[in-house]
């Protein structure tokens, strides 16, 4: 029995150690570069590029899970799926996957379905269900020139052979249509220069369930669902995700065993030294069938054996809360959660607490044919405090570029959140932002997915600035970026619409007007989003813009600083990002921007009534024993107070400040 004592200890202290394992023989194996789904729920249409990590995001509905769940339909050979999983019934759904980085063996072994260094495979599921309803095609290579032969029936079979005969006269005789199908394959896969590359007829053999195992042998999928009972993810011994992810934890703390290596060997040297020499029955089987055909053989002989793997031990876990050991079901929501997420931790931990006489390089050697482990989380923040949250987080990012000996070589992470505490720099270019789109001909909204790179912003941020293209780099923009990209800038991610201001006044101010209006931006998806610097707001609308994801932009003109040319020229540099007509000092207020003369406080304070403001503004600051203007102006529930009691006391409006909330309320719709 293994007992589990979970509680609240941070791993940082093994961070270190932790950063230190990263794989120095990195060869593979193959891991999936893009997800293409059609037809499938939401889904009309959608490409999802992958990366050894992947973060999806977007709000509820916008076909994150949908996805996720599409590529489980994919290593699910006899997925149970009903009418109502297709977007049009009038079509199949289609999943199909590429995979990269293959390996020279990986290669060598679908030589016949790749392209390059990808190998592409596609699961069609069609309605109604039935025997053969789920298929996986290959995209192999195959001459053009068999296809009559391949598609003809009966008699013809026979004169459609005959005619390839006179053309490739290096065929074999015609005997029988699956003795010349096997003779055409053997042709191609020794002229694939001679080959173009077709879907196959949905005879690829992928999953041990559909045939060989093939891929099976070199890539693993294991999801860990949201909205499904914890209890049935965490409990060992069942089929779920958990119960594999502690089958591979201890895999791999057994392949670091030199004692268990040398048994597990031992045994499968012993296995091949009992298995008895089949020549014997091949020539009396083929004595046998030659009595029904005269020339034919029958050969016989062992599967390779090499992959012989012990059966693991199995694990009994319970979780001590409250004083007390129980088991899973028995415990809390958030120690469930927290429990898994524990596994995976566990699986990037293990390798750097490796001990023992076995050399690194005998494990590398040892995992070389171990699959990659590809595994998605939905919502890994669910249930957990921030500090938790963080900590995940770290685990996640430093899953992705782990191999566990005798485990898997490669470990591939996809993991859907929201929460900003799971999104930074080091994965901003691994975002894809999911949200729908309406359909066409009166179908139901679809989900789309957009994505950037560091790279496509430096161009973008070239072309704004009248700048020769190589000006930026990915290294150039990271300083400026790792300003922004703070858990608060992080919630524009999730956001409707993102409204950018310089500091916390100025945000106080917009939320707190609106408020006053009664407008509540923030429960509508609005994030108000500080800059802290006009110089930053040009890599903030870049990010965003490049995302998709809508913005309103605020700035100071700073007409005080006239004859500044910095302060001139970025001026210009923000209204053209904007395509509006350059100007050293703006003032405007328009349906996508708002520039003051001065500054936002400024401004208010002259359209309201500077003495009434000031009056007011000292009695409040007296009232609640601050001195900080900043700090009173940067609280949106004193503002909305402040200025509702600056119309009772007779003051004016800000014609301005409201121009600028109405604006941003007609950009939701």
């Amino acid at each position: 029995m293994i007992n589990v004592t979970v509680k609240r200890v941070f791993w940082e202290n093994n961070f270190s150690a932790f950063l230190a394992v990263v794989s120095r023989k990195a060869i593979g194996p193959m891991i999936i570069k893009t997800v293409q789904v059609s037809n499938f729920r939401c889904i009309r249409d959608a490409m999802l590029n992958l990366d050894p990590l992947t973060v999806l995001i977007g709000p509820n509905g916008s076909g994150k899970s949908c996805l996720l769940k599409a590529i489980d339909m994919f290593y699910t050979p006899s997925a149970r799926y009903d009418e109502t999983d297709f977007y049009d019934n009038s079509k199949d759904i289609t999943i199909t996957l590429s995979f990269g980085d293959l390996r020279s063996d990986e290669k060598e072994f679908f030589k016949k379905y790749v392209e390059g260094n990808s190998l592409t495979v596609e699961k069609v599921m069609s309605w109604p269900t039935s025997k053969t309803s789920q298929k996986y095609h290959g995209m192999s290579l195959r001459n053009p020139n068999f296809e009559a032969f391949r598609k003809a029936k009966g008699q013809a079979l026979r004169d459609e052979y005959q005619k390839l005969l006179e053309t490739y006269a290096d065929l074999p005789a015609y005997s029988n249509k699956d003795d010349a199908e096997t003779a055409l394959s053997q042709w191609e896969a020794n002229n694939l220069q001679q080959c173009s590359r077709v879907r196959d007829d949905g005879q690829f053999w992928g999953f041990k369930e559909v045939g060989e195992a093939h891929l099976e042998k070199y890539t693993r999928f294991i999801p860990i669902p949201a909205v499904k009972d914890a209890t049935e993810d965490a409990v060992e011994g069942k089929s779920s995700a958990t119960s594999e992810i502690i089958d591979l934890v201890i895999r791999n703390e057994l392949a670091q065993k030199k004692e268990f290596v040398e048994f597990q060997q031992e045994t499968v040297n012993r296995y091949r030294g009992v298995l008895p020499d089949l020549g014997d029955l091949s020539n009396r089987l083929t004595e046998a069938i030659q009595g029904f055909v005269p020339e034919s053989k029958i050969n016989l002989k062992w599967t390779d054996v090499e992959d012989l793997a012990l059966p693991s031990p199995r694990a009994e876990t319970k979780l001590l809360e409250d004083g007390y050991f129980s088991p899973v079901d028995k415990t809390g929501h958030g120690l469930q959660r927290a429990y898994i997420l524990t596994m995976l931790q566990q699986l990037s931990l293990t390798q750097a607490a490796t001990t023992g006489p076995i050399s690194s390089d005998a494990i590398v050697e040892k995992t070389a044919a171990a699959p990659c482990l590809i595994i998605s989380v939905e919502e890994p923040e669910l249930y957990q405090h921030p500090d938790r949250q963080r900590h995940f987080s770290k685990a996640l990012l430093q899953l992705s570029v782990r191999k566990l000996a005798g485990v898997a070589e490669r470990i591939q992470v996809i993991y859907s959140t929201h929460s900003p505490l799971f999104v930074d720099l080091d994965r901003f270019e691994q975002l894809r932002i999911f949200r729908k789109v309406p359909g066409s001909e009166g179908k139901p909204r679809h989900a789309t997915v957009t994505c950037t790179t560091l790279e496509d912003i430096a161009r973008n941020a070239e072309a704004i600035r009248g700048k020769s293209e190589g000006t930026y780099s990915k290294e150039s923009l990271k300083p400026h970026l790792q300003v922004l990209l703070t858990p608060w800038f992080n919630e524009g991610f999730f956001s409707r619409l993102v409204v950018l201001v310089e500091g916390v006044t100025d945000r106080g101010a917009v939320l707190g007007v609106a408020s006053s209006l009664g407008h509540d931006l923030e429960s509508r998806g609005v994030s108000v989003i500080p800059y802290n610097s006009k110089s930053s707001l040009l890599y903030a609308l870049l990010i965003f813009h490049s995302l998709g994801i809508p913005v309103y932009g605020i700035w100071d003109g700073d007409s005080n600083l006239q004859g500044d040319s910095n302060n001139a020229k970025c001026n210009r540099t923000l209204l053209r990002s904007f395509n509006e007509s350059e100007e050293d000092c703006p003032e405007t207020v328009t349906d996508r921007f708002a520039v003051f003369k001065t500054d936002l406080l400024e401004t208010f304070r002259a359209e309201v009534g500077s003495q009434l403001f000031d009056r007011l503004l000292q009695e409040y600051l007296r009232r609640l024993e601050l001195r900080d203007v900043k700090k009173l102006m940067g609280n949106p529930s004193i503002v909305r107070d402040f200025y509702g009691e600056i119309g009772k006391s007779g003051g004016s409006s800000s014609k301005t400040m409201e121009n600028i909330v109405s604006n941003i309320v007609a950009r939701l719709g």
